[in-house]
């Protein structure tokens, strides 16, 4: 994976994928449980608590005993009822991803504590029912920075998503069982 100008390649640490992000933004992980998150932004998490701008990926494992739903009914719930709150701007095809299936979801969602602000937001689902496991990306920036924002978002939206030798690797070294 190479980075253009400005920008760099990251790890998303336990789960072996790769994204570019803007040089000068921040990361921040962390897991619980059998999730993973991960933030890239331009506002410094450990500083502000929040990000206005920035991508933030969620992989879920074993959707099903988690949620007791398909990884496929789970992503369906969750564009359903950002559809039900939020100004639908587009909304993508099915398609196929590598191994797994993606939609994606483009919004404008109000700011409940900021009347009249909006945030202009892609939603980003990968799942898999035969892996058991869904990834949730929500990319966004407040609206009247999106033009410049949306430069960033073509570029870091190709992540390679997971490395299953590092998976595994990780997996048998904690004496865990594959990952399905």
């Amino acid at each position: 994976m190479l980075a253009p100008e400005g920008f760099e390649v990251r790890d998303f640490g336990p789960i072996g994928g790769q994204i570019i992000i803007p040089r000068g933004w921040f990361v921040s992980q962390g897991t619980r449980g059998t999730q993973y998150l991960f933030t890239v932004s331009k506002e410094d998490l450990a500083v502000t608590g929040h990000y206005e701008t920035g991508w933030r990926i969620q992989w879920i494992a074993e959707v099903s005993k988690t949620a007791k739903i398909t990884a496929t009914q789970a992503v369906q719930y969750n564009i359903d009822r950002k559809k039900a709150s939020e100004e639908v701007v587009r909304e993508c095809d099915l398609e196929k991803s590598g191994e797994f299936n993606r939609r994606c979801l483009e919004t404008l969602s109000p700011v409940p504590s900021k009347p009249g602000m909006k945030y202009h937001i892609i939603y980003s689902f990968f799942w898999s029912d035969e892996k058991d496991m869904m990834v949730a990306g929500t990319f966004g920036a407040p609206m009247e920075e999106w033009d410049s924002a949306a430069k960033i978002y073509r570029v870091i939206k190709d992540f390679k998503l997971l490395d299953w030798d590092r998976v595994e690797a990780k997996k048998k070294a904690a004496g865990v069982g594959s990952v399905p």
